[in-house]
């Protein structure tokens, strides 16, 4: 059997950019990760080139600190800019822990400036190291070396993969130096949002000093996904008993695992916009990201209700909004969309009942007990939790019943917590002490 590029090119590989075996073997996985490169993905120096510009003139103006201060805290956490706000789920479960946050750089320019002035403003030490010129000049030196010695393949785009995952790394190594030669003694824990693709050079080049890193598994999964498995951190907080047996059942070592619970999906408060809780829609669809799997679904549903009833309230999920809007552009037409940034609290509260498709958003409906139906799209989850599931035979009949009377969705917590994972604040808080005081 042939072997892949990155098995070839190992020995030159570990020699140019000082790596082991098992960094080796992370920057191959991550390339197939990337099985097609944007144009933007095939100029890797040209796009941190533009980033490095962007940052280190607008950082500077806008008060953002570049340079990592090491501190006497109880753990550090890494993160990169997203339009999500997830970090500010740290501050929910951190309690009187002491932290800072890192944030590595990437195009949410936006999101970065807006996460410094929260973070400021909640006292909360927030650092922006940058890319500068010299560094990625480096990194090219560096590639280029590689690109003159290598051993090559016919398939272009296993090719551009390689390049693409080596350059990446490359250019992040050089900034994770800096930030860690800066940080040099600190002695708390190393939490990671993610621990693949940007976050990558981190892991790699903290395990070559002897630090252990935590991933916080930042959202819930069902299936074997890449953005998880296989684990580069060294342990992992994960939501609940089921994700534990994912990760078991894919090689994981059951001493890296602690089952810690769901704080993301604690992050949505209730505004001081809704002045009284008065329901002013029949309906709230709670929609999920919009994938093959379920976009048929999500299309039938959408129809059905738009047909057989008004006063309808449609809200799509954060992360994936825009996306999800253009997928389902046609039958969203007539529907009133949640505007950006309204909390899942405050839309519930409008609504008289509710048909979801996410999951995690339940809870939600739950604690404010309003009347729901779970559309269930993708049947290898296990919802046993919730007493009326739809499914794309009887999604009509689910809906119907859930319009025609008031009754009340029986919800188990406990089965919920296994499923899902636990929620709740005060637990979630004792838990990540103990975890980080360990």
């Amino acid at each position: 059997m042939e072997q892949n590029l990155f098995e070839r090119n190992r020995s030159l590989i570990k020699s140019i950019f000082n790596v082991d075996d098992t960094a080796v073997d992370m920057l191959s996985f991550e390339a197939d990760r990337n099985s097609v490169l944007s144009m933007i993905g095939k100029r890797p120096f040209l796009f941190h080139g533009l980033l490095a510009l962007l940052s280190n003139v607008l950082y500077p103006l806008l008060g953002l600190k570049r340079r990592v201060k090491n501190t006497n805290d109880d753990f550090v956490f890494v993160s990169c800019p997203d339009a999500v706000f997830r970090t500010k789920t740290i501050g929910l479960i951190a309690g009187e822990l002491k932290y800072s946050i890192i944030y590595l750089p990437n195009f949410h320019v936006k999101a970065a400036i807006k996460y410094h002035k929260f973070f400021k403003g909640q006292g909360v030490k927030a650092f922006f190291p940058t890319i500068h010129v010299a560094q990625i000049l480096k990194a090219k030196k560096k590639v280029r070396l590689f690109m003159r010695n290598m051993y090559v393949s016919n398939n272009l785009q296993e090719c551009e993969r390689m390049l693409f995952a080596l350059s990446h790394f490359a250019i992040y190594d050089e900034v994770v130096r800096v930030y860690l030669h800066q940080m040099a003694g600190f002695q708390g824990k190393w939490i990671f949002e993610h621990d693949k693709y940007y976050f990558l050079s981190s892991v790699i080049d903290l395990h070559k000093e002897g630090k252990n890193c935590t991933m916080l598994q930042h959202g819930i999964f069902f299936r074997v996904s890449a953005n998880y498995i296989p684990l580069f951190c060294d342990r992992v907080l994960c939501c609940s008993e089921r994700e534990k047996r994912i990760y078991i059942d894919n090689g994981i070592d059951d001493s890296r695992i602690t089952v810690f619970g769901a704080p993301l999906q604690t992050l949505q408060q209730s505004s001081e916009s809704i002045i009284s809780n008065s329901e002013q829609y029949e309906l709230l669809l709670l929609m999920t990201e919009v994938k093959e799997i379920n976009k048929e679904i999500m299309q039938k549903v959408l129809a059905y209700v738009k047909r057989e009833y008004s006063n309808i309230l449609v809200r799509m999920r954060p992360r994936s909004r825009e996306n999800d809007i253009s997928l389902l552009y046609d039958t969203l037409q007539g529907m009133t969309i949640s505007p950006v940034g309204t909390p899942i609290s405050d839309d519930i509260l409008r609504c008289k009942k509710v048909v979801s498709f996410s999951e995690d958003a339940n809870i939600e409906v739950a604690k404010f007990n309003k009347p729901f139906v779970y559309i269930w799209t993708e049947g290898e989850k296990d919802m046993t939790s919730m007493s009326n599931c739809g499914t794309e035979d009887n999604y009509m009949e689910e809906i119907k019943k859930l319009m025609s009377q008031l009754f009340y969705s029986t919800f188990d917590k406990e089965k919920y917590n296994e499923i899902l994972g636990e929620t709740d604040l005060n637990v979630l808080r004792t838990r990540f002490s103990e975890y980080i005081r360990s």
